[in-house]
């Protein structure tokens, strides 16, 4: 859902947004918040790469940022409590840092 390497095809998003439960709705617009500061980090350390990778990487670190962030804020109801689990939650605390999960109300 990108277009000219690195630009998002913000609608695109949004629809498939749309398309979710509310409850998950919430959760992949924290992610799209979270993952877009990310893309700009990203998009500033590529520019200051002399040698450039052929084809951009930030379209997919993007993608995997949306569904790591969103795993990270799936809805307690729907959480499978298992140590791999808490391992993977851990994992993405350490990559993202503690503010990838959004707070809950």
């Amino acid at each position: 859902m990108f277009s000219s390497g690195e630009k998002v095809q913000v609608d695109k998003y949004d629809k498939y947004k749309n398309s979710l439960d509310a409850v998950h709705q919430e959760s992949f617009s924290f992610a799209l918040m979270v993952c877009a500061q990310i893309r700009l980090k990203l998009i500033e350390h590529f520019a200051t790469i002399k040698k450039k990778p052929r084809c951009s990487p930030i379209p997919y670190l993007f993608n995997r940022c949306l569904m790591e962030v969103d795993i990270a804020n799936c809805p307690s109801d729907r959480w499978m409590n298992s140590t791999l689990c808490d391992v993977f939650m851990m994992k993405l605390k350490q990559k993202y840092g503690k503010g990838i999960q959004r707070k809950s109300s």
